[in-house]
């Protein structure tokens, strides 16, 4: 959560940033500085045990497993270090995938395209709205800080929700209530206090959308194809941002024009979820395989599979008083280590 809220609080730093910083050039100035405190990441970041096992480095993934278990205060059992203390297996038997495995079966065909698809719409009418906001009736300032802020609240919001009722229904919903917040707007351009409040519903309402697809996407993709899912997924996301500034030029056809196009849109987005399997609950695909055979195969006693809701009675968390490799599972792993 605190990853994909990071959008909504930058858009309202920005917003305080620009209101002080009236000249273009500083703005762009500050942004840059406020960068470079980032590159420490490199040392303070860890990587994730499972990708350093794909690679058969044993060690620097026991290394990681036990800064993960001082910082959490649990003690990680003798076996462990045992199962990471084995020599490397040969990699001539491992599979290697690529972007065409993404479309080559039918439900991972199905899955990529609908994701880019919805990445390109929600993407698109989320800037959109977000740059729009500036021409609003009232002060461009507060308009856009506003937006950002209701965004960040409504955010946790729909997060909550998520957990409840599921992905499925707070996406697509929050999706087709912006399109026609959207919509409103379009239509009641000549009352400007009415047009400005729905647009502003729309702006916030997409936001929960957006940020809430982002931890939903990863769980649809299997883990071997995980990583190049996201990133044919995210490059149609760019798509649509990059496509955002140039509809609001269509205001210049038809004024209301802008608006309608983003309402459809979204409309369609949230309607192309209900495309996408459901994953409150359910343990996350490993394999092509468990795809599409519409579920993970695994053995009864398989304690090791990662549940998307922390709250169902398959949490491997729950209760948890020492830490093992069979339940211990902190990052986005990409294979199984048991």
């Amino acid at each position: 959560m605190a990853v994909t809220l990071s959008f909504a609080i930058g858009f309202f730093v920005l917003s305080l940033l620009a209101y002080f910083l009236r000249t273009w050039r500083n703005l762009q100035l500050v942004q840059a500085l406020i960068m470079y405190p980032l590159l420490c990441y490199w040392w303070v970041l860890p990587e994730s045990p499972r990708w350093l096992i794909s690679k058969q480095r044993f060690t620097a993934a026991k290394d990681v497993l036990k800064r993960a278990a001082r910082i959490n205060k649990v003690t990680i059992q003798d076996r462990v270090s045992d199962l990471l203390a084995k020599p490397a297996e040969s990699n001539e038997n491992t599979k290697s995938f690529t972007i065409i495995d993404l479309v080559r079966t039918h439900r991972m065909r199905k899955i990529t395209l609908t994701m880019c698809l919805v990445w390109m719409f929600i993407a698109g009418v989320y800037f959109g709205l977000i740059v729009g906001t500036t021409d609003l009736a009232g002060d461009p300032y507060v308009n856009f800080a506003l937006g950002a802020a209701l965004e960040i609240g409504l955010a946790i919001l729909g997060w909550a929700g998520m957990e409840r009722w599921g992905r499925k229904p707070v996406i697509a919903g929050s999706a087709l209530l912006a399109g026609t917040g959207c919509l409103v707007t379009a239509a009641t351009k000549e009352l400007p206090t009415i047009s400005r409040n729905f647009a502003l519903v729309g702006r916030v309402v997409i936001g929960i959308t957006y940020n809430c697809f982002i931890a939903y996407s990863p769980e649809v993709f299997p883990t071997v194809v995980r990583s190049m899912g996201m990133g044919v997924a995210t490059a149609f996301s760019r798509i649509g941002s990059i496509s955002a500034p140039f509809v609001t030029l269509l205001g210049d056809v038809w004024l209301p024009l802008p608006m309608v196009t983003f309402g459809v849109a979204a409309c369609a987005g949230g309607l192309a979820v209900f495309l996408l399997p459901e994953t409150l609950g359910v343990p996350l695909p490993e394999t092509i395989e468990d795809v599409e055979n519409g579920k993970p195969q695994q053995s009864d006693n398989d304690s090791s599979a990662n549940y998307t809701n922390p709250r169902t009675e398959h949490d491997p968390f729950k209760n948890m008083k020492h830490l093992s490799l069979d339940n211990f599972h902190p990052w986005p792993l990409s294979v199984r280590i048991n």
